[in-house]
């Protein structure tokens, strides 16, 4: 079973682990971004499952209701829109906080990639 704060010794063995877990439950995942270190390994990757294992696992779990792809596919866009729109808040909210404690001490110093 998959929880936040799982630790893997490397990718491949997370992706197998992902993988499998996703398999069991009936799902593909998606393998998506990639972010490299300055050395080449691997900082970041994105994940996410496939929309037509989504669908298969609802037509699953509701089989007496019809689903249609262009109503899941527009379901998870808003999704997406409303985690972008969150990351934004969350970091404008990040920003506020560090500009107070730049003015709160001013030897902090605030760099903007």
């Amino acid at each position: 079973m998959l929880h936040e704060g799982m630790s893997f010794s490397n990718w491949d063995i997370a992706l197998e682990t992902i993988s499998t877990i996703a398999k069991q439950n009936g799902f593909a995942i998606k393998k998506e971004h990639v972010e490299y270190c300055p050395d080449g390994t691997v900082k970041k990757r994105t994940l996410s499952l496939n929309p037509h294992s989504i669908k298969q696992a609802l037509e699953k779990e509701f089989s007496d209701h019809p689903i249609y792809a262009q109503d899941l596919h527009l379901i998870l866009q808003q999704y997406r829109l409303i985690q972008k729109s969150e990351l934004a808040n969350n970091t404008f909210l990040l920003y506020n906080k560090l500009i107070k404690k730049k003015e709160q001490c001013p030897e902090w110093y605030i760099a903007i990639e």
